[in-house]
């Protein structure tokens, strides 16, 4: 996947420490997507917005995550694959 086409969501910081810090089980999914190329990354993680069905918990994870990636430039603002 060259493009992260899904909506990404406003993440208050409230949510990114219930859902994404202190969530075991993201947590374990998240460590094991270090390392991998971002475009395998975004594979993933449109598997995991798939197994939880969409849920508001699994978009902010996703959504936080896609922002970081943008942050440290492995995606573009548009959500493209720099690297």
């Amino acid at each position: 996947m060259q493009k992260w086409a899904e909506k990404v969501i406003y993440t208050p910081k409230e949510d990114i420490d219930k859902y994404c810090v202190d969530n075991v089980v993201w947590q374990t999914f998240r460590r094991k997507l270090k390392g991998i190329p971002t475009d395998q990354k975004l594979i993933r993680l449109k598997e995991w917005l798939d197994q939880w069905d969409y849920s508001y918990a699994a978009l902010i994870q996703v959504s936080n995550y896609i922002n970081a990636l943008k942050r440290g430039g492995q995606l573009d603002v548009e959500g493209n694959v720099v690297r």
